[in-house]
C-alpha cells in the first residue's frame, strides 16, 4: 500500500495554494447606500476600534500585516494608527471603495486593502457614512454656484421628470416609514438639480424623524441659503436651533 507523504515545502506550497483560493473570493457584503446611522454615531464607532491588521493590495497569502491600535477621523481621511501614535496607513475618504469579504479570514476591503477588525459590517457602515459626509471642496463650491444661479434667476427653475421620479419614490418611502429609503431617494435627486430647495428641506425633515441632526442642520442650511426670504424660513431656522439642542443631548450610540 502506497502512502503518499507530504515535506515541509509540499505543505507550505499546499497552504499557499489553500490561502490564494480564498483571496479570490468575491465579497459578501457591500454597505447599502442609504444611511444606516448618523455621523455621530459612525464616528464613535470608528473611534472605538482598537487593535487589528492592516495588509496591502499586493501582500502574499502568509505575509503579516502592519498592526494598528485604533483608527482615527482626520482631514477628510480615515488613519490607522500604531501604539507609538504613527500612522500605518491612511485612505482619502472621498476615494473609497468599501465591502467585507474573505481573504483567509473575513477582511474588511478598503481599494483592495485587507483590515482585519471586529464587527466587520457595522464598521464597513460606519466608513460608508463618514465617506458620505467627508468634506468636498468641489462639492461645495458647485453647490454654492447652484445658489448663485438660483437665487439670480428670474423665472425659477423647476426640476424635471429625473428629480420628481425620487421624489415620488421619496414620498413613498415616507408613507412606509422607510426613512433611510427616503433620504436616499431626495439624496439621488439633489445630485441632478442641487438648487431645489424643496429636496433640501425635505431631506433635512427626514434627518432630523431618524436623529440624524448634523446631517439634518446640513440640509436645512442649504434650503436657507437658496430661499432666505421663505415664508418659512423664521420656522426653519428654528428647526436648526432645536436640532442643535437636540444633538448636545443625544448619545452617540
Amino acid at each position: 500500500m502506497n502512502r503518499k507523504y507530504w515535506t515541509i515545502p509540499g505543505l507550505l506550497l499546499l497552504m499557499m495554494a489553500m490561502a490564494g483560493c480564498a483571496e479570490q473570493a468575491v465579497a459578501t457584503y457591500t454597505p447599502p447606500s442609504a444611511p444606516s446611522m448618523s455621523l455621530r454615531q459612525a464616528e464613535a464607532i470608528i473611534k472605538n476600534v482598537k487593535h487589528g491588521l492592516i495588509w496591502s493590495p499586493d501582500a502574499g497569502p502568509l505575509t503579516n500585516g502592519d498592526e494598528y491600535e485604533s483608527i482615527r477621523i482626520s482631514n477628510g481621511k480615515l488613519e490607522f494608527v500604531d501604539k507609538k501614535h504613527e500612522v500605518v496607513h491612511s485612505f482619502p475618504l472621498e476615494k473609497l471603495s468599501i465591502s467585507v469579504g474573505k481573504w483567509y479570514t473575513p477582511v474588511l476591503f478598503l481599494n483592495k486593502w485587507r483590515i482585519s477588525v471586529l464587527s466587520l459590517k457595522q464598521v464597513a457602515d460606519a466608513i460608508t457614512v463618514l465617506k458620505e459626509n467627508a468634506p468636498d471642496p468641489a462639492r461645495e463650491a458647485a453647490f454654492a454656484k447652484a445658489v448663485e444661479f438660483y437665487r439670480n434667476a428670474r423665472v425659477k427653475p423647476v426640476p424635471g421628470e429625473d428629480v420628481r421620479r425620487y421624489q415620488v419614490m421619496a414620498e413613498e418611502a415616507i408613507r412606509q416609514k422607510q426613512f433611510s429609503v427616503a433620504v436616499q431617494d431626495y439624496r439621488d435627486g439633489l445630485k441632478i438639480a442641487p438648487w431645489w430647495p424643496q429636496g433640501h428641506f425635505n431631506a433635512a425633515m427626514v434627518l432630523g424623524e431618524l436623529h440624524f441632526y448634523d446631517e439634518a442642520i446640513d440640509q436645512m442650511r442649504k434650503y436657507l441659503a437658496l430661499v432666505p426670504d421663505a415664508p418659512n424660513a423664521r420656522a426653519a431656522q428654528d428647526q436648526v436651533y432645536r436640532w442643535q439642542s437636540e444633538a448636545q443631548v443625544a448619545p452617540a450610540q
